[in-house]
């Protein structure tokens, strides 16, 4: 019988990691943080091997990328994926004069919210980070609903994070 692979909903680096981005960000910057993800993303690309395997089989034999492009790729995705989280940590950290947003649709938020009844949900992803932007502009209470099963060590860092601005 083979072993069905589950997703635990729980990020793979752990606190330490996201008090290192969020040292280097205070300190040092933004471009700081997103210099030292490519060695992360290239820690990931070699040591994550699941996830690494199953990203070179996506660009290799759905795409039908060569090899090395296919490894390209992989390297990419976790540079992407890096930046997306560091983004989201520079966010809650008080660095969001650092990005420009552009919310699709801000308008029914702002009317739901008028109406007394808005709700903002999102993908655990997003939700971290746009969500508290999205609905600071909003006049009214907007609740947001996102998964609350990250680790608790990244979970008080986030929070400290956003209970201490760096900005």
């Amino acid at each position: 019988m083979s072993k069905k692979a589950s997703w635990e909903g729980k990020s793979r680096g752990g606190a330490l990691g996201y008090r290192i981005f969020l040292f280097f960000l205070k300190h040092v910057g933004l471009s700081s943080a997103y210099i030292i993800l490519y060695i992360v993303a290239g820690w990931y690309l070699v040591f994550a091997r699941k996830s690494t395997r199953a990203s070179y089989f996506y660009f290799r034999h759905i795409h039908g990328f060569p090899p090395l492009k296919s490894l390209r790729y992989c390297y990419k995705s976790y540079y992407k994926f890096g930046q997306t989280l560091i983004d989201k940590v520079a966010i809650l950290g008080g660095f969001s004069n650092k990005f420009t947003f552009f919310f699709d649709g801000e308008h029914y938020l702002r009317q739901l919210s008028e109406e007394g009844r808005a709700a903002c949900s999102s993908a655990p992803m997003s939700a971290i980070g746009k969500s508290p932007a999205i609905c600071s502009k909003t006049q009214h209470p907007v609740n947001v609903v996102l998964y609350d099963g990250e680790d608790r060590g990244i979970k008080e860092v986030l929070e400290d994070a956003i209970k201490k601005p760096t900005v």
